[in-house]
């Protein structure tokens, strides 16, 4: 999912969060503890402690009352609230109760949730079983899986044993759990963890190197970074020795890595951190907006 085209981006101004178009210019003055991206016209954001729904205008439509929220796809949004998760319509109506122990979002008509799970101290949700429900809340894939993310391009990622591999929307396996780890397929393809085969793994902090597959499971781009995400925009955001950049899907760099921290690129910009301090970059790597502290 991408940011709406009406072009707000998030952005942070005295430990407030509002939003800005593409000139810098405050849309929605910084008022917010947190704050999402906009999508299907709406953003979860945070305040008095509780999180709630706005639209283009600022306008709050959903008064805040969750302890969490996600952003909005398919017409449903994934709420928690009461140690539980559930789905809200764009009125803030529960149309799916609460009665998750981990829910992401919808995509391609299906959710994952998980029964069984818990956060853990260090902020990771372990245990229980994931399976993938339809809009009615109805299991159409079952639960088993021990981690599991959302369906893109008609597969999902999903974790058998120490393994990642990918379904289809049957729940079928068509790539087989090979990985040590694994994203969603974007524009084609989708990251994955092997491990870094050198005689310097072990002394390494992370003896694991991300790399690029097409939907058969063969890489295109070779494990070399530490890190990566998915393609947006025809652009990935990877990261070596702590410094994030991008790289185009044959594998270039286009912007070096020297960027503390980034985002995926949405609605032409992403957002990045340089020197500490933020702002947004385009997809040739100049900063458009920023960077300000």
């Amino acid at each position: 999912m991408s940011e709406e085209h009406s072009g707000l981006f998030r952005a942070l101004r005295d430990g407030k969060w509002g939003y800005i178009e593409k000139t810098g210019k405050f849309v929605i003055n910084p008022q917010f503890d947190d704050a999402l991206r906009f999508t299907e016209g709406l953003a979860a954001v945070k305040s008095g402690g509780k999180y709630g729904y706005i639209d283009h205008t600022g306008t709050v439509v959903v008064v805040p009352q969750f302890d969490a929220a996600g952003v909005f796809s398919e017409g449903l949004a994934n709420v928690y609230m009461g140690g539980k998760f559930g789905y809200i319509d764009e009125t803030g109506k529960f149309v799916i109760s609460l009665q998750f122990d981990g829910a992401w979002h919808f995509s391609e008509d299906l959710a994952a949730v998980n029964v069984g799970g818990v956060f853990g101290e260090d902020g990771r949700f372990n245990g229980g079983m994931w399976g993938y429900i339809d809009k009615t809340g109805k299991y159409l894939i079952a639960q088993q899986f021990l981690q599991a993310w959302v369906f893109s391009e008609g597969l999902a990622a999903v974790r058998l044993g120490e393994k990642w591999g990918y379904i289809d929307k049957t729940g079928n396996l068509v790539i087989n759990p090979q990985f040590y780890h694994a994203g969603n397929f974007s524009e084609g393809l989708a990251w994955v963890s092997v491990p870094y085969r050198s005689p310097f793994a072990l002394l390494r902090l992370l003896p694991f190197r991300r790399g690029y597959i097409d939907k058969t499971g063969k890489f295109v781009i070779k494990p070399r970074f530490d890190a990566a995400e998915g393609f947006s925009s025809g652009l990935a955001r990877v990261s070596s020795s702590s410094m994030w950049g991008y790289i185009d899907k044959t594998g270039k760099s286009v912007t070096g890595q020297r960027f503390k921290w980034a985002e995926d690129f949405s609605g032409g910009l992403a957002g990045v951190e340089l020197d500490n301090k933020c702002g947004y970059i385009d997809e040739a790597g100049r900063f458009v907006y920023g960077p300000t502290k």
